[in-house]
């Protein structure tokens, strides 16, 4: 490394530096998306399934009320 001159080692330092930082930005990229896929799915499946718990759950408070009058 020392038969290089000076000007040579820091572009290679700086040349490095960007690669990490570009590998960092791709990385951080693709979680995003990732993170994107995870909320669509969160916003769509897991609402449709809290609303059917939800009705559920009505259905089976009016069946006691009804059950409870009945006796």
């Amino acid at each position: 490394m020392n038969q290089f001159k000076i000007g040579t080692r820091l572009g290679m330092a700086f040349g490095l530096v960007l690669l990490i930082t570009a590998v960092i930005a791709a990385v951080g990229f693709w979680r995003l998306s990732m993170l994107k896929e995870t909320t669509v799915r969160i916003a769509t499946v897991e609402i449709e399934r809290n609303q059917l718990a939800m009705e559920w759950k009505a259905g089976i408070d009016l069946n006691w009320t009804r059950a409870s009058a009945a006796l």
